[in-house]
């Protein structure tokens, strides 16, 4: 990579930081005040089922793709293959484990919430192999705009519904809205679409670079999600919330 190409980068690297930082603290000032603490403790409590179920789907196999040479539409293809895979089984076993969930948390109300918010899930996967195809082309001026341009969105679907007394739906749709316009606006902005063609050798490859990484990935995301799932079955939705609203806020002082 040329100094410019580095410096282009860095450019929108930095911009693409400080605006997500910007709408994240955004959307917690504005969202806390129509939102009540308890409806962040709802969502607070089921994140980590969402969070993980990401974290497998993603795996750290698309770095593999960036850094090897001679890429082949068959390499793209067979990591959007597992995928959608992953994230459908995955799917489907939350939105069978949903109800036992909400046994669990001693409310009814959680089984269709974690059924609806499990589909970003699979929106995120659709969209794995576009962000890997432009951050592979050095298109980091098209990624920051998907990103900031999806998150601000979603912010004001949020906010449209809060105000009209959605709740927890609010947030719920605030994060299916990112996942979807995420993955709309890569694979407009890609001009890419893989085949649903499967290589095992390839597979292997990204397998054996990815599996380290989902590792460490794994356990950093249920170290980031647990306290809110703990806090939720000892102490009060309520408390959960200002827990879950607190920890967002940690990550501006």
């Amino acid at each position: 990579m040329n100094s410019s190409l580095f410096l282009k980068g860095l450019f929108w690297n930095s911009i693409l930081k400080f605006a997500s930082l910007g709408i994240q603290f955004f959307s917690i000032i504005i969202l806390s005040k129509i939102l009540s603490p308890s409806d962040y403790g709802v969502l607070g409590s089921i994140m980590i089922f969402i969070n993980i179920s990401n974290t497998i789907v993603d795996s750290g196999m698309g770095g593999s793709l960036i850094g090897k040479e001679g890429i082949s539409i068959i390499d793209y293809s067979t990591l959007f293959v597992y995928n959608l895979i992953v994230s459908l089984l995955l799917y489907l076993i939350i939105y069978i484990l949903a109800p036992y969930v909400a046994v669990f948390y001693s409310n009814d109300n959680l089984t269709i919430l974690i059924r609806v918010l499990s589909l970003s899930v699979v929106f995120s996967a659709l969209g794995i192999v576009q962000n890997v195809y432009l951050l592979k082309k050095l298109k980091f001026k098209r990624i920051a705009i998907i990103n900031i341009v999806s998150s601000f969105v979603s912010l004001g679907v949020a906010i449209f519904l809060a105000q009209r007394g959605f709740g927890v739906w609010a947030l719920v749709y605030q994060q299916l809205v990112v996942s979807f316009l995420s993955f709309l606006l890569a694979f407009s902005y890609a001009h890419f679409i893989p085949c649903l063609g499967f290589s095992y050798l390839s597979f292997k490859e990204q397998f054996a670079f990815g599996i380290n990484l989902l590792g460490a990935n794994l356990l950093n995301t249920v170290s980031d999600s647990i306290n809110a799932n703990v806090m939720s079955k000892l102490t009060n939705i309520k408390q959960t919330g200002l827990f879950v609203q607190a920890q967002s806020l940690q990550n501006y002082s």
